[in-house]
């Protein structure tokens, strides 16, 4: 039996709810992941899901096995980091979509210093503010703001990324300033095609929400245009701090109504299965949120597994290569 193999289709099957989603996340026939599951069930001599016409459950047993597996494969995974740095740099190639807003504030910027400090992996950042399928693209990862998506990959909320309101002050000027929200309602907001606001915009002050009926302006759909329409006072618009920071600086932009909040935008990575991203991927998830850690207006939440990643890169610069145990470890692999 391939027990590491069939725990970790059995922790697919619950994550998906059901035998056939979780056949599809691993690329197998469900008789095949039954017949896994079946194995588990005769080894530990116990039930381990229920099974309805709704989908599958665990039991108590299958519980305890799937908190034990998951353990197992957090094991097993840092395993693999430890191999995969004992000796030699990250390398492959890792393909990565992203939205243009977010490749903007940071992410061109850790892949320029990524092909510089670590030549043998091969990052591809794709930009795009669509909703990409990692399941049938060839994307080894995705980070987005805002929406992720349905379907069956995996979305994994690594941060939060604060929105504000702002206009031009030659805008301002023709309009006055807002003092309440219901002030918003009669100027034109300039929407952004890949997170519409659908007319409305919710705002909160002191624990209580205000909505907002906005109206339309005009639509754009790359970060240039949209700070081109402000610069040419089109209207107000909302937008990531990290990104127009700068322009509130130096005071080519003003933040509106600066005593109410809105909501922020999480940002996630999307990859195709939950066990599957590889050390490259993982090694530049932490170099992103290590980079989100030092931007004004980004909160980067606990990732274990990059932060894992970028420490075994460091002793892994900070170890002699080309030891006998590296050898022996290329060996292997070759």
């Amino acid at each position: 039996m391939d027990h590491l193999g069939f725990l970790t289709n059995y922790l697919a099957v619950l994550d998906a709810g059901s035998l056939s989603g979780g056949a599809r996340i691993q690329g197998i026939s469900q008789p095949a992941l039954s017949q896994q599951i079946a194995s588990l069930e005769g080894y530990y001599g116990e039930t381990l899901v229920h099974r309805s016409s709704s989908g599958v459950s665990p039991t108590r047993a299958g519980t305890m096995v799937a908190k034990y597996a998951t353990q197992i494969q957090a094991t097993h995974r840092r395993l693999l980091l430890d191999l995969d740095t004992l000796g030699q740099s990250p390398n492959g190639q890792l393909d990565i979509s992203t939205g243009q807003a977010l490749a903007q504030i940071c992410i061109a910027d850790v892949v320029y210093g990524l092909r510089h400090s670590q030549p043998d992996l091969d990052l591809r950042l794709h930009t795009q503010d669509r909703l990409v399928d990692v399941l049938r693209e060839p994307y080894d990862l995705a980070i987005r703001a805002g929406n992720p998506g349905d379907g069956d990959a995996i979305a994994r909320k690594i941060a939060n990324l604060s929105m504000v309101l702002v206009a031009h002050p030659k805008f301002i000027a023709r309009h006055g300033v807002p003092i309440t929200p219901d002030d918003l309602s009669k100027i034109e907001y300039i929407d952004y095609s890949s997170s519409p606001l659908n007319g409305h915009l919710p705002m909160f002050k002191d624990g209580g929400e205000t909505q907002v009926s906005l109206k339309q302006g005009m639509q754009v759909d790359t970060p240039a245009l949209l700070m081109n329409a402000l610069s040419h006072g089109l209207g107000f618009t909302r937008g990531p701090i990290a990104m127009m920071r700068e322009e509130i600086e130096t005071g080519q932009l003003v933040i509106l109504l600066p005593d109410y909040t809105i909501m922020e935008k999480p940002i996630w990575a999307i990859y195709p299965h939950r066990h599957a991203l590889p050390h490259r991927a993982h090694l530049f998830l932490g170099h992103i949120l290590e980079r989100f850690s030092k931007i004004d207006g980004i909160l980067p939440l606990a990732f274990p597994e990059a932060r894992e990643a970028l420490d075994l890169a460091a002793d892994s610069d900070r170890k002699p290569s080309g030891g006998p145990v590296a050898q022996l470890v290329r060996a292997e692999r070759s």
